[in-house]
């Protein structure tokens, strides 16, 4: 009987998808902890093979049709003949002649597929088919996934006047010469470039969703491939981070995804994949090199709290351009039942999240530390010079579009206005009440 692609990968034609990557990934385990054969590299091939067609719906769907079609009489008595059961030897020689064949013509036809699609002028949202193709890819070790994702990646710097520096992020190149980053990157400086590969390229903001907190950039003269669109996440999937924190250019961190939250008809990612500041605007990536998200902020009063926004928005900053709503719904909603109108909904500012250390006017010695988290999560620590400081753990809102009110049960009183003279991404300036007015200086 003639082996099948099925009979390759050892399991039932009935089988599911899940059942076919399981068993995919034990024939490789297999093949792994086998002493070394010459003939290893020829089953790894041919196993990644049967996998590429049978882990994908749509090519499985015609391998099935070929495979219920009846062969030519002609055709199955030559082939009967020249594998008789006497010559196992034989056979195997003629296994791999047909395999062989067969990988070239699949090959031949997804060739000539790609050569007949043209590329987007913008990325499309993933279709039911992109979703199928991006999870038929195989999985890839930690270190393959660099090497494919890292060409795509890219530094961000926004200049602003005579600063050296005024803000640092990271990039995502999705099509020749045009970037996707975090708008909170580049929105309030007005000179935008580009670092890849050591050499510098100026970029100006084609499309601005400051409601989703992306920006796409096109840059002049970036010779960089384009990253792949698409893959679908659930809770524990393995993600890798890819950017360049702290300026520390293509840096990859691994991780889970620890909750997927629900937000504007889609997906926020919270995942364990470590960034940093300077990582915004980087690739959140799945084991088959597919971009899933672009990492955005992340928490660092809590352990491993960072948060991606999902790559499916990508497709829709054409239509969002200059959209101005506030990542993060508001936490002033007046409760159900109320008779009271609604609070105006206030803005939340995604500059403020992260650690900002604070001099102050009054010349008291004392440094502050002021650690703002999405959902209204405050740490706030108080110490002499660089010495050790003492913590306190709190909360925060937003009661006008320059205000803040911070709940600390050890203040005394409990709750502080603070009013917000300046905020970026690198700066933050404010103002304290009482007799004794003074001012804190932040910077990150």
């Amino acid at each position: 009987m003639k082996k099948t692609l099925y009979d390759l990968l050892g399991v039932p034609a009935s089988a599911t998808q899940a059942d076919i990557e399981a068993q995919y990934r034990r024939r490789l385990d297999e093949l792994a902890q086998q002493p070394a054969h010459p003939d290893a590299e020829n089953q790894r091939k041919f196993i990644r093979h049967a996998f590429d067609t049978l882990g994908n719906p749509e090519l499985r769907a015609r391998y099935d049709q070929r495979l219920a079609a009846p062969a030519p009489a002609s055709v199955a008595s030559a082939a009967h003949a020249d594998m008789p059961d006497e010559a196992p030897d034989r056979r195997g020689l003629w296994l791999l002649t047909g395999c062989v064949l067969v990988l070239l013509a699949w090959w031949g036809w997804n060739r000539g597929s790609a050569k007949a699609e043209p590329e987007p002028a913008v990325p499309a949202a993933p279709s039911a088919k992109t979703v199928a193709s991006a999870a038929a890819k195989p999985v890839l070790s930690s270190s393959a996934l660099f090497d494919a994702a890292s060409p795509s990646i890219v530094v961000v710097i926004g200049r602003d006047g005579d600063e050296q520096r005024g803000s640092l992020g990271s990039g995502v190149v999705i099509q020749p010469g045009e970037v996707v980053t975090n708008c909170h990157v580049v929105m309030l400086t007005p000179d935008v470039k580009v670092i890849y590969q050591g050499k510098e390229y100026a970029a100006r903001v084609r499309y601005q969703d400051q409601g989703h907190d992306l920006c796409q950039l096109s840059v002049t003269g970036l010779d960089a491939p384009a990253v792949s669109l698409g893959g679908s996440l659930r809770v524990g999937s393995k993600v890798f981070a890819l950017g360049s924190p702290q300026g520390l250019e293509l840096s990859l961190s691994e991780g889970l995804v620890s909750s997927l939250r629900d937000f504007d008809g889609a997906k926020l990612i919270q995942t364990t994949a470590a960034i940093s500041p300077g990582s915004s605007g980087g690739g959140l990536f799945d084991e088959r090199g597919n971009l899933v998200g672009i990492t955005t902020f992340q928490s660092r009063t809590g352990q491993n709290l960072n948060f991606a926004v999902p790559a499916q928005w990508i497709a829709l900053l054409p239509e969002r351009n200059g959209n101005r709503d506030s990542l993060l719904p508001s936490r002033d909603a007046q409760p159900p039942g109320s008779e009271a109108p609604a609070p105006r909904q206030i803005e939340a500012n995604p500059d403020l999240y992260g650690y900002w250390d604070c001099t102050t006017t009054v010349g008291n010695g004392r440094r502050y530390g002021y650690e703002f988290s999405p959902g209204g999560m405050l740490e706030f620590s108080l110490g002499e010079g660089s010495g050790q400081r003492s913590r306190f753990n709190g909360s925060y809102r937003w009661v006008s579009s320059d205000t803040l009110l911070l709940s600390v049960p050890q203040f005394d009183p409990p709750e502080l206005t603070l009013q917000i003279k300046a905020l970026n991404s690198e700066q933050l300036v404010l103002q304290l009440p009482g007799a004794e007015r003074h001012t804190h200086s932040c910077n990150r």
